[in-house]
């Protein structure tokens, strides 16, 4: 957020990268997820380079607290916001409705962290979480 990183990034370019730091692909095949633009996938290559230094640092410490960034739920969540229908987004994945909504749950919540860390930030957080929180994610949120 300080570097400015996210600052040109549009809501659904950001929901989809934020995606990356919260969801852990069950699979342990690290295969080249699809990126939805060449601006996600740059910035993306910019979030690695970060936890890549931050990995070094860690290690230099005897410490482990970050996940390497997991790209498996950045098409899908960049689907959803862009408005298609549960059905078009998770066909041809392997994630279950309740994986899915789990997910979009976790993205809106640090969505949320973010757009109260960051007032420059904030208009397109708030514009993210609103086109992700509706369907069935609107529906069961309280439930998950």
């Amino acid at each position: 957020i300080r570097c400015g990183l996210f600052d040109e990034l549009n809501a659904v370019e950001l929901l989809s990268i934020v995606s990356c730091m919260i969801f852990e692909s069950r699979s342990a095949e690290n295969l080249a997820p699809k990126m939805p633009s060449p601006k996600v996938s740059s910035a993306l290559t910019e979030v690695i380079a970060i936890w890549a230094q931050l990995e070094e640092i860690e290690t230099q410490y005897g410490v482990k607290t970050q996940r390497e960034p997991d790209a498996g739920f950045c098409w899908i969540a960049y689907k959803w916001a862009s408005g298609g229908s549960l059905q078009s987004v998770l066909k041809g994945s392997d994630m279950s409705v309740g994986d899915f909504v789990r997910s979009t749950k976790q993205l809106i919540d640090l969505l949320n962290q973010i757009a109260g860390a960051s007032q420059k930030l904030r208009p397109v957080c708030k514009d993210a979480v609103k086109r992700i929180d509706r369907g069935v994610v609107a529906y069961l949120m309280g439930e998950v």
